[in-house]
């Protein structure tokens, strides 16, 4: 809609990847695929009538075959859009709060790309934000093992949208970033919901800055930095976090 394209089909992009996830059936081709995918036996009647209607990467395959070259069209191209608070970070005596900065104006930021791609980011972004807000303000930080960690029930509590089923697959972004973050199950079995969701109870959560990021270190100032902006602001203190505003920690 954004490009003005009758569909997925007619764009360059295609089939980028925010199509692809969308949901499991839109790959798939036929019958005997979807009961691989399921475990689920269906007639052919049935996945005619059901199935086969939504199976949208399958139709969208199709179409691109009958089109030329010249009906395929470019996407416009958009922006990660923060708008970060205008600091002199080189005023800031520790090396820490520099590496802190950096991560909060990188931290799923792009340009030039889909419009799919800046909406899929900005979701990302807010939720690992959240997830690094709620760790650092309420866990504690275990020197022995230089990582901080926070309780299921308090982190669930933050009613972060979407952890209860995304966060596993939140963690591997953020090893991009040299955060290493992992649930940690306290019973063997009933903390993951059969679907492979997080439950309220089980389960500890525990995250590490990597030698990049200068480790406990920096993970200690995370934390104070935190704690100075809901001291000084209240409520509105993460609209300052996700700006990247370290004033408190400069001036």
């Amino acid at each position: 809609m954004i490009n003005g394209l009758e569909n997925c089909a007619f764009c360059a992009g295609f089939p980028c990847d925010e199509l692809v996830k969308v949901h499991s059936i839109q790959q798939v081709n036929n019958r005997d695929e979807y009961i691989k995918k399921t475990g689920k036996e269906i007639s052919e009647t049935d996945y005619r009538l059901f199935v086969e209607p939504y199976a949208g990467l399958y139709h969208l395959n199709k179409i691109r075959e009958t089109i030329s070259d010249r009906d395929i069209k470019d996407y416009k191209r958009f922006s990660t859009n923060v708008s970060f608070a205008r600091i002199d970070i080189s005023k800031a005596s520790q090396e820490s709060l520099l590496k802190i900065y950096l991560l909060l104006t990188t931290l799923c930021i792009e340009k030039e790309i889909s419009y799919a791609r800046q909406q899929t980011l900005e979701t990302k972004r807010e939720r690992l934000l959240k997830l690094l807000w709620a760790t650092c303000n309420f866990g504690t930080i275990n020197v022995d093992m230089d990582c901080i960690e926070l309780d299921s029930n308090t982190f669930m509590s933050q009613k972060i949208h979407g952890m209860y089923d995304t966060l596993l697959e939140y963690l591997n972004e953020l090893k991009l970033f040299d955060i290493h973050a992992e649930v940690i199950p306290l019973v063997k079995t009933g903390w993951l919901t059969p679907m492979g969701g997080l439950r309220k109870n089980g389960w500890m959560f525990r995250l590490k800055f990597g030698d990049s990021l200068n480790g406990t270190e920096t993970l200690q100032a995370f934390k104070n930095y935190l704690i100075r902006l809901n001291t000084l602001y209240g409520n509105k203190a993460y609209r300052y976090f996700n700006k990247a505003d370290l004033r408190v920690m400069i001036d």
